[in-house]
């Protein structure tokens, strides 16, 4: 438990700093490589990843999981199915999801991002703080961070499907960057929010509810 406690405050102190060196070394040297490349691609397969982007847009993905707590919930008590692993999960996932989109939409609105768009010349340092523009609103990504924050969860509670939920967790975030709606740097801000945010409610809950040592 006291690794556990440990490893999350380490996580709070170092991904931020991180996260933000990350981001700016993308908008220097990736943003516009990244965009220009994915130009390039076959459409075959923009096709299949605006399905996913599309699927798995913040509001698709919250009512999804708010379904998904109130079957489970009534699985268990009405027809006798516990499922308290997949309860929990779902019960972490949400609430970890709105705090995370919470935040974002902040950032998104202070910040001010312009998204790739021809009409600034794919310049990723166009910004418009409190635009209200939605136009404006490219840094962090929602759903990378929304990805990020199911995927510490599934892997909080699923230890062994890691490979799994990350794959997943990458494969949104970079939905977005291939249908030109994000930076790259706009998904590694958004995937580094959802995993912090997600990481600190477990820690918050695992520490509420662990069992204290009896001492004899």
């Amino acid at each position: 438990m006291e690794n556990q406690t440990s490893r999350t405050r380490m996580q709070t102190v170092c991904l931020p700093l991180f996260g933000a060196t990350i981001c700016f070394v993308s908008m220097w040297f990736f943003d516009r490589a990244t965009l220009f490349a994915v130009r390039e691609m076959p459409e075959a397969t923009k096709h299949v990843f605006m399905h996913l982007s599309y699927w798995t847009e913040p509001s698709k993905a919250l009512t999804a999981m708010a379904m998904a707590v109130v079957l489970t919930a009534l699985s268990s008590s009405v027809f006798g199915f516990p499922r308290p692993t997949l309860l929990k999960f779902l019960g972490l996932s949400l609430v970890s999801c709105v705090l995370v989109l919470c935040f974002v939409l902040l950032a998104k609105t202070s910040i001010g991002r312009a998204r790739p768009l021809p009409s600034s010349a794919f310049d990723p340092f166009v910004f418009a703080p409190f635009s209200g523009s939605e136009a404006f609103e490219s840094f962090p990504s929602a759903q990378a961070a929304i990805a990020a924050a199911i995927c510490y969860c599934f892997m909080f509670r699923y230890p062994s499907y890691r490979p799994l939920a990350f794959a997943l967790m990458v494969s949104v975030g970079l939905s977005r960057v291939v249908i030109e709606r994000h930076w790259i740097s706009d998904v590694v801000a958004g995937w580094l929010i959802g995993w912090l945010g997600a990481a600190v409610i477990c820690a918050v809950v695992q520490n509420r509810y662990a069992k204290p040592k009896s001492h004899r």
